[in-house]
């Protein structure tokens, strides 16, 4: 497909609260109702440095019966993109959710980064053009809302000739170069890859002169990654994957996951533009993330 370059766009304005208490509630609703009623599990220690004043904020928006989503040990998630040809309708939504998708876990969890990854192919005809990447890092774990909003509106879209992608060599590179995303030693890790397309495995490079090494280094000349070598990689990595696919792949990616072995891995759907990424993101961290009941501190 031709490369195209989407225009940058101005500073992302601001979602309503009620768009954000919407999104959330899923989260809430993924860990189970009861979690979020009267007497649920106190708030964990790696939480207690949030002020009360950000936790009432956080009930009001999110959680019903009194509580507030916590997410604990702090999360560190990476979006990884798919920026093959059939993505260029995606990447504007993208841009328009990136403060809400701030608001709707940063906000509340102070603790929570994002990272920001793409992929496409192999730049060897006919898996992809010359210009396409299998992996490439775009921003390292932040929990900066502009550093994030601007990164994405520096990605845009390049070939992906035929029709399956480097989703797993993208993924066996992210895992491999875990220190240069920068995820925190004490961190629940999660990778969100966003893709409409199927995934190359070992044996499709025919033009590959060698099998894939299992290592950090993208060789052009190296064949797909086998999925034993990419669960082993997030394994070693405790990387958590989840798959935000469009519909006609929902059946290959649940496949892929038991494969994978990934303990918390999860298989959502994503619609045609990507446009309800929020809600699978927060649905997808439904296993990390849950309404706990704000604890008011005694006055004695």
């Amino acid at each position: 497909m031709t490369s195209q370059r989407n225009t940058p766009t101005h500073a992302l304005h601001r979602q309503m609260p009620l768009a954000m208490a919407l999104t959330l509630a899923l989260a809430c609703t993924g860990a189970g109702l009861a979690a979020c009623a009267g007497d649920g599990p106190s708030v964990s220690p790696q939480n207690e440095h949030r002020s009360a004043a950000a936790t009432v904020a956080s009930a009001h928006q999110t959680c019903p019966a009194g509580g507030a989503l916590s997410c604990s040990p702090n999360i560190d998630l990476v979006l990884l993109n798919d920026l093959s040809g059939s993505s260029a309708d995606d990447l504007p939504v993208l841009r328009r959710l990136a403060s809400d998708l701030h608001e709707s876990v940063i906000a509340n969890n102070p603790g929570t980064r994002y990272g920001l990854a793409s992929f496409i192919d192999k730049p060897l005809a006919p898996y992809g053009g010359g210009s396409d990447v299998v992996y490439h890092q775009d921003l390292a774990l932040t929990d900066s809302a502009s550093d994030f909003e601007r990164a994405l509106s520096g990605l845009f879209t390049r070939s992906g000739a035929d029709s399956a992608e480097s989703q797993l060599e993208a993924l066996l590179l992210l895992a491999r170069n875990a220190l240069t995303m920068d995820f925190a030693e004490d961190s629940r890790r999660y990778v969100v890859v966003r893709t409409d397309a199927p995934f190359h495995v070992a044996g499709d490079c025919t033009t590959c002169a060698v099998s894939n090494d299992g290592d950090g280094v993208a060789d052009i000349g190296e064949d797909y990654p086998s999925i034993a070598q990419v669960g082993a990689a997030l394994r070693e990595a405790k990387i958590v994957p989840i798959f935000a696919v469009g519909q006609d792949q929902l059946a290959n990616y649940r496949k892929l996951a038991d494969q994978l072995g990934i303990a918390g891995s999860q298989v959502l759907a994503l619609e045609s533009d990507s446009a309800n990424l929020v809600q699978v993101i927060t649905q997808g961290l439904s296993d990390s993330c849950s309404c706990q009941p704000i604890r008011v501190a005694s006055s004695h």
